[in-house]
């Protein structure tokens, strides 16, 4: 999505329905891959693995999750909505 939306609404280009329902899939197994990422555990500075769910979702939010959530956020469906 996030560089197929942009040219499609730079040149207007209309998806036909099978490339629709792939590129919902797409944004889909993104989705689930959001989730997985609150439930992955790391490594800390000490090399002891983290699996507390409060510095999961802390580590995540201060990380990659607001490029993630950008990524999969289905744009084209607000649009078609309005």
């Amino acid at each position: 999505s996030a560089v197929v939306i942009p040219f499609r609404l730079g040149f207007n280009v209309r998806l036909s329905t099978m490339e629709f329902l792939f590129d919902l899939m797409v944004d889909s197994i993104f989705g689930i891959d959001i989730i997985f990422n609150f439930n992955t555990g790391f490594y800390n500075e000490m090399d002891v693995l983290v699996v507390d769910r409060r510095q999961l979702t802390s580590k995540y939010f201060r990380g990659w999750f607001c490029l993630d959530l950008v990524s999969t956020f289905p744009f084209d469906l607000v649009r078609l909505g309005s």
